[in-house]
């Protein structure tokens, strides 16, 4: 018992050093400011195709508060995921 206790032990430990940020700075800047204007290129894009016909696309944009004029540059990442048959389900975050 205590052999399995130590086990669960580590593996949380080890689980909550290593877990990923959940609210990143360009997510938390939005949240912060009352108003912000996004600016996406839209001539810069990478795009990654799966071999069922999935696609993911990553767009630089640019965050500014235009009560303080702060800016912050970040990814906008589109989805398209596709299912069977003939419908699709599109994604942007």
């Amino acid at each position: 018992m205590k052999k399995l206790f130590t086990i669960f032990l580590l593996i949380f430990l080890i689980t909550g050093n290593y877990s990923q940020n959940k609210n990143y700075e360009a997510h938390q800047f939005i949240e912060n400011a009352e108003i912000t204007q996004i600016n996406r290129d839209w001539n810069t894009k990478a795009e990654f195709r799966s071999g069922v016909g999935d696609i993911v696309s990553f767009f630089p944009i640019e965050v500014i508060d235009l009560k303080s004029n702060k800016k912050v540059k970040s990814l906008q990442m589109d989805m398209t995921l596709k299912y069977t048959g003939n419908s699709n389900n599109f994604k942007s975050s």
